[in-house]
């Protein structure tokens, strides 16, 4: 286009099929409804609340939303091409949503306020998984996933591994830093607190 506001005909809306604007900060996405062939989106560190226009985004395959304030996930529910969503540091504390998108193969939700994993048992198809920086103590949906290689589990309050003692295809699995935590109890000078962290073969770790 000679200038900026040159109209846009459909065929050229047609033609995108990759957006970047990661660090552009964007506040809204109104209008990229109208690009249904967009494929890949990146949209990294902007200041997004709204995705509802991503509901059209039929063909996106691969779809990077960190660093926003995103809480609602119920838009992205029928992108069924979807293959990889990451949604880093967005203060999430729900992913039911996720339920609708079995068909995920990697999956990127590291530093959130994430405690119930439940609705990721559903998620059969995953070969990547980060967790990690949540405050996620049971581990135990994630014993199905036998498709993963990579699971990033750092900096949570898991004490015991043994749900991933089937996941025989793990390449790398990172558990660095857990913060195992106790109820609160009266200070008692003789209190002895037994050691609970157990391993993936239900044996206690040494601290």
């Amino acid at each position: 286009k000679k200038s900026v506001t040159d109209l846009v005909t459909p065929n050229e809306l047609n033609s995108i099929d990759q957006i970047i604007a990661n660090n552009s900060d964007i506040k809204s996405v109104q209008g990229i409804q109208y690009l249904p062939n967009v494929t890949k989106l990146f949209l990294n560190g902007n200041k997004l609340t709204d995705i509802k226009p991503l509901a059209n985004l039929k063909n996106l395959g691969w779809l990077f939303l960190d660093e926003n304030k995103i809480k609602d996930l119920s838009s992205i529910k029928d992108l069924k091409k979807l293959k990889s969503l990451s949604l880093e540091h967005n203060g999430i504390s729900d992913i039911n949503g996720l339920v609708h998108l079995p068909q995920l193969e990697s999956l990127y939700l590291g530093n959130n306020k994430l405690t119930d994993i439940t609705i990721l048992s559903r998620l059969t198809k995953l070969d990547t998984l980060s967790l990690e920086d949540n405050e996620i103590s049971d581990i135990v949906p994630l014993s199905g996933l036998t498709k993963l290689q990579n699971l990033y589990l750092s900096k949570n309050h898991i004490s015991d591994l043994r749900a991933l003692a089937g996941l025989k295809n793990l390449d790398v699995l990172e558990l660095f830093s857990q913060e195992c935590l106790n109820k609160s109890i009266n200070h008692q000078t003789n209190l002895v607190v037994p050691n609970t962290v157990k391993n993936i073969d239900g044996s206690l770790v040494t601290p």
